[in-house]
């Protein structure tokens, strides 16, 4: 809870049902009025989960369904700030645009083995699986003195795409304890539907999974996709790398491949945007990241790193998608921090440097936390941490957001956000069961004279506070 009346919640349940069956319903709930006006955000999200362990059959189910809806006001009107007066006093682009997301994922797993032996499970498995996703934009406005054209409607928007697809692997698996394969065949049929816009295809792909976990404590994990029918040449790989020594944590995590751009990106038609994409190609990426914990006399050092190179990937120019002004994306980034403790002080460092191809991140991140890190009373029960989080970022060229496509623009806007810093003042308390925080963001908002723009049209936030609290209950 806090400024702009927001409200974050959230409820968790876990049940053994019997030996072999457990479930977990997770429930979140997050809603705010926002700090300017008609930037109002409301989120649900549900998430169910049960997990079967049997002799022969093991079988896993889960779903996941959201609801956001949330307003769109384009940013602030004009380029001047009325600085008498707080941010929900200011004149938007937008009073009466929203969007809302709908959008259910299930996927079920099931495993039948041929063996009932715990070290060694080889046999068959079938996983079927359902997602849609559902957006919906309006605008209620003089639209066509704004956008000088309108496609069905001069008043009132009502855009929408949806996607919903469905589909099964099937294959064979071969599980020890150092050992998990499976491989097989993915058949899907999606279905794209945007007004006069419909497309429909059958996917068939080849899928496989490698982990191998070693009791010398290494950990790798692979995946992979490759189409063989519809979506031809799209392919998709992950491999992480995981090693644990006594004293040295090592996290390698690296992915390829090649897509298509989404149903939406290739052919659409809304009431004040619409095109249609004949040349699309595939996009091809190239990711990659480290991470190092190294512990010393009870100190841990970290030490990261990571790469992000992407080729035709589809950007947002001029109300149309184009793969054909920026071909080739790249992004590197290099840092390191401690976790340092000296008997109740607690001090924690950052700093990450950055270079892209397009200047659109802070090329320096540093942050830092300071605090006091014990207990308060006699018997020791109630823990704190009470201090200050301090940051600093460079500047960069802040980009254009678009709602009725909800992208941000890549177009060279001239802006920029200047150099600043953060600071935030926070107290948490923690009596086992019970917990509560209070945090007060955005505290050098109180000493700035210019107001800093983190995309075009929005501000950086005033002064926030927030607060809440968490417990844990057994039966």
């Amino acid at each position: 809870m806090g400024s702009n009346t927001q409200q974050l919640g959230k409820i968790s349940y876990t049940q053994a049902l019997d030996s072999n069956d457990f479930i977990q319903v997770d429930y979140l709930r997050q809603s705010t009025n926002g700090a300017m006006r008609n930037q109002d955000l409301k989120r649900n999200q549900m998430e169910f989960s049960w997990l079967h362990r049997g002799d022969v059959y093991g079988a896993t189910l889960d779903i996941k369904m959201l609801s956001l809806e949330q307003g769109l006001n384009g940013g602030l009107l004009g380029d001047a700030i009325q600085n008498d007066f707080g941010l929900d006093f200011q004149e938007v682009n937008k009073s009466n645009a929203r969007q809302k997301y709908n959008v259910v994922n299930a996927r079920m797993e099931n495993f039948l083995s041929f063996t009932a032996n715990e070290s060694l499970k080889t046999g068959f498995f079938l996983n079927p699986f359902v997602n849609v996703t559902n957006r919906r934009y309006t605008e209620s406005d003089t639209l066509l003195q704004i956008y000088g054209s309108t496609n069905y409607d001069t008043l009132v928007t009502q855009d929408f795409w949806q996607r919903g697809e469905v589909g099964a692997s099937a294959g064979y698996f071969f599980h020890t304890k150092p050992f998990v394969i499976n491989g097989g065949i993915e058949a899907k049929y999606w279905d794209f539907d945007n007004y006069l816009v419909h497309s429909d295809t059958i996917e068939i792909a080849v899928v496989g999974d490698l982990i191998v976990d070693l009791k010398s404590g290494w950990n790798w994990k692979n995946n992979a996709r490759i189409n063989v029918v519809g979506a031809l040449g799209e392919f998709s790989a992950t491999s992480s790398l995981r090693k644990q020594f006594n004293f040295l944590d090592i996290k390698i995590n690296g992915a390829a491949g090649r897509r298509y751009p989404q149903n939406y990106q290739r052919s659409y038609l809304g009431n004040t945007v619409a095109y249609s994409w004949n040349t699309k190609t595939q996009e091809t990426y190239l990711t990659a990241n480290a991470n190092a914990n190294l512990k010393v006399k009870g100190q841990v050092i970290q030490l990261f790193g990571g790469i992000d190179q992407r080729f035709n990937m589809p950007l947002f120019f001029n109300d149309q998608w184009r793969q054909d002004t920026l071909t080739a994306l790249s992004f590197a980034y290099v840092g390191g921090g401690i976790d340092f403790q000296w008997r109740k002080l607690l001090l924690q460092p950052k700093v990450t440097f950055q270079v892209a191809s397009v200047d659109v991140v802070p090329s320096l991140i540093f942050q830092t936390r300071l605090a006091y890190n014990g207990t308060i009373f006699k018997a020791k029960k109630l823990r704190n941490v009470t201090g200050i989080d301090f940051g600093y970022s460079t500047s960069y060229s802040l980009m254009s957001y678009i709602p009725m496509m909800d992208v941000y623009s890549f177009t060279n806007s001239g802006n920029a956000f200047f150099a600043m810093p953060k600071l935030h003042f926070f107290s948490q308390f923690d009596l086992g069961y019970f917990r509560w925080f209070v945090r007060i963001e955005n505290l050098e908002q109180l000493f700035q004279s210019e107001t800093n723009m983190e995309a075009i049209g929005y501000p950086v936030l005033p002064t926030q506070l927030r607060f809440g609290v968490s417990w844990d209950l057994f039966n």
